[in-house]
């Protein structure tokens, strides 16, 4: 994938002109595919790939979010997202939260590295980076995220140890995944309220839901 302006013309839509928005993305591009080189950060090549299922997948995820927190009139301080590879989904915090602190916890010191030189070019001033694994009941964060870290299986619950009273659990699913998340919601202890939002990714029509949860 060479084509960094393929990934930010399918942005057009919804960066509204947002020149801050755009550029932000064009470094952390061009950074990933630098040290693509160096060390597997993605999966994926094609720039449409690129564009729809990390990018397009992770700014669609964290506006749904940041629309929950709004309408439920929830204040966020500090935001952590577990095992973060190369920032998906939480770069785009700062443009749904310009003022929350956000902690990319990474264990791998190269995907940390690149995590940590990515906020450097960026100017992300509220972005820190951990290179540590998170346990179980390790945190009292107001918000917890993670793309794909932690199995869907362990997740929900793995996520409330971690979060304060009235903190907030968000899972990124799949259709088929979010039929298992539901079951395992069932029998996840400290649940307040649990929601599902659902967006379409534009290009390939896919389904995409984000679950929220906010903790007892």
């Amino acid at each position: 994938m060479k084509n960094i302006d393929a990934v930010i013309k399918n942005f057009e839509r919804y960066a509204n002109d947002d020149e801050r928005l755009k550029d932000v993305i064009k470094i952390h591009l061009g950074l990933l595919l630098k040290w693509q080189k160096i060390v597997n950060l993605i999966g994926l090549t094609s720039e449409v790939e690129i564009s729809e299922f990390l990018y397009l997948d992770s700014y669609l995820a964290l506006k749904s979010v940041s629309e929950f927190l709004y309408e439920k009139k929830i204040d966020v301080n500090e935001i952590s997202d577990i095992g973060s590879g190369a920032g998906f989904p939480s770069i785009f915090w700062f443009y749904f939260l310009s003022e929350v602190r956000v902690v990319l916890f990474e264990s791998k010191r190269k995907k940390a590295n690149f995590l940590m030189e990515f906020i450097r070019e960026a100017g992300l001033k509220n972005y820190e980076v951990k290179e540590e694994m998170v346990k179980r009941e390790m945190l009292r964060t107001d918000l917890i995220i993670s793309k794909a870290a932690i199995n869907i299986n362990d997740w929900t619950r793995f996520g409330i140890s971690n979060v304060k009273k009235n903190g907030v659990v968000v899972s990124l699913l799949s259709k088929p995944s979010s039929e298992i998340y539901n079951k395992v919601l069932e029998k996840t202890p400290r649940v307040l309220e649990s929601h599902i939002r659902e967006y379409k990714l534009p290009n390939t029509d896919t389904i995409r839901q984000v679950g929220i949860i906010i903790k007892k």
